[in-house]
């Protein structure tokens, strides 16, 4: 039995411009490709689309600056960990959301994952229903800035249309 998604829809037009957002995709970042699978089953239970990843950089590679949702990253990786890759998020600008899964949680971690600017911090074995309510959060709040970022750009491109006469 599939769970419904509580996330805002995105699939039509937003404005009568007929702009509109991408639909929210759940990255998950892990290097146990067991874990990516049974993320990616857990979080298409709730209608969510979800890309998996078993490395940092095979998802900084590939991910598109813009694309609403949110990241799950493991904290314990070869190459490039958890907090690496949210240091990268950070250094390109990229606002997405993140929440750091972890089997070894400790203080200092965490408060390293939060100073970065993570959403929240799992540890493993985790709550299947407390880590869907954590990314149903980060999603809906990353897809409300979405939102809010193409109204500011449909204003900006209705007062750009106005002569200087009107504009004042």
């Amino acid at each position: 039995m599939k769970r419904e998604s509580n996330i805002l829809s995105t699939t039509a037009p937003l404005t009568e411009t007929g702009m509109t957002i991408p639909e929210p995709t759940v990255f998950v970042v892990d290097d146990d490709a067991a874990i990516c699978n049974a993320l990616q089953w857990l979080i298409e239970s709730v209608n969510l689309n979800v890309e998996t990843y078993t490395s940092g950089h095979e998802f900084l590679e590939t991910y598109v600056p813009g694309r609403p949702g949110c990241v799950v990253l493991d904290v314990r990786m070869p190459e490039m960990s958890g907090l690496d890759v949210q240091r990268e998020l950070e250094a390109r600008s990229i606002d997405l959301p993140v929440i750091i899964l972890t089997g070894y949680g400790d203080m200092q971690t965490a408060i390293r994952a939060f100073k970065s600017g993570a959403v929240d911090f799992v540890q493993k074995p985790f709550n299947n229903q407390n880590l869907l309510d954590a990314i149903q959060r980060a999603v809906r709040k990353n897809v409300e800035v979405a939102q809010q970022n193409v109204f500011v750009a449909e204003v900006r491109q209705r007062l750009d249309l106005l002569s200087t006469g009107e504009s004042e």
